[in-house]
């Protein structure tokens, strides 16, 4: 049996300045700045927020997606992230900068009939199924929280 294929996510950065990097992605184009810790502007989001970011950003439109999919009506949602690291290791001086904790939190407003049951199956998909948060649980454990409004 021939393999399935693959899907390959490409990007690319361009210097645009001092600690500025311009990234384009299927022809858009943003900023990320490095942390002033490596001599960057902190204007601009910074690779590691976009990082985190990513996988907030998954967990609100997987949700989305799941819920129409498997019939489980949702209201609003928000998804938060955090990574914890230690930027003593960005500069050579330590640990190594992986990031060591991480914690997701949906913020879900259920829709007429859903539970906490039927949320909990939505996120256990989103689990299963994206690409962010399978490479992040890969590699480190990320604390999950769920707060139903």
């Amino acid at each position: 049996m021939p393999d399935a294929p693959k899907a390959t996510a490409k990007a690319a950065s361009v210097l645009a300045g001092p600690g500025r990097a311009i990234c384009e992605v299927r022809g858009h184009r943003y900023p990320l700045d490095a942390p002033p810790l490596i001599g960057g502007p902190n204007e601009e989001v910074n690779p590691v927020e976009a990082m985190v970011a990513a996988l907030a950003a998954c967990g609100a439109l997987f949700l989305q997606h799941l819920s129409q999919a498997m019939g489980v009506p949702l209201g609003s949602v928000r998804t938060e992230a955090e990574g914890d690291f230690d930027p003593r290791g960005v500069k050579g001086e330590g640990p190594d900068p992986i990031l060591s904790a991480v914690r997701l939190r949906y913020l879900v407003t259920a829709g007429a009939g859903t539970d906490r049951k039927g949320v909990e199956r939505l996120i256990e998909a989103f689990r299963a199924r994206c690409p962010v948060h399978r490479t992040f649980s890969k590699a480190v454990f990320i604390q999950e929280e769920i707060v139903l409004r």
